[in-house]
């Protein structure tokens, strides 16, 4: 496998031949995206990063990603998310207004890979509370 534009040969750690979907592209996914392209053997045009906000934009255009800026509710995360997971995709969330479990069990019906957030755990940020039971108290997405 050639390198894409933005990739390295000699700084290559593992071949990923599934998508990969974003949820959400704050300072972390932006951070990220660069250094999952420099590390990791995939293409571009096989990550879709979905977010509430125009924000990272321009990024995910300059390194040729898909965005989708498309608010998930509890009512579509489904509709959006599903035709974009498949058996061995991975669903990153770094999202901390969208519920880890509901996206884990999405992941899971596909077939596909999840890191959550966080472990249900650690602490988040939004408080001392753990990600498990901020998550009983917020709707699944």
């Amino acid at each position: 496998m050639s390198p894409a534009p933005h990739q390295h040969p000699g700084q290559l750690h593992v071949a990923f031949p599934g998508r990969l979907v974003m949820i959400g592209f704050g300072s972390i996914g932006q951070g990220v995206l660069p250094l999952l392209l420099r590390h990791v053997g995939m293409k571009a045009e096989r990550i879709t990063i979905v977010t509430a906000e125009e924000r990272g934009a321009e990024v995910a255009r300059e390194y040729g990603v898909r965005f989708l800026r498309m608010p998930l509710t509890r009512e579509n995360y489904r509709e959006v998310l599903a035709p974009l997971l498949a058996a061995g995709d991975f669903l990153l969330n770094l999202s901390v207004e969208v519920s880890s479990l509901a996206l884990i069990e999405l992941a899971r019906e596909a077939g596909a890979l999840c890191r959550p957030r966080c472990a249900p755990t650690t602490p988040c940020a939004r408080g001392r509370s753990s990600c498990a039971s901020q998550a009983r108290r917020r709707p699944p997405c």
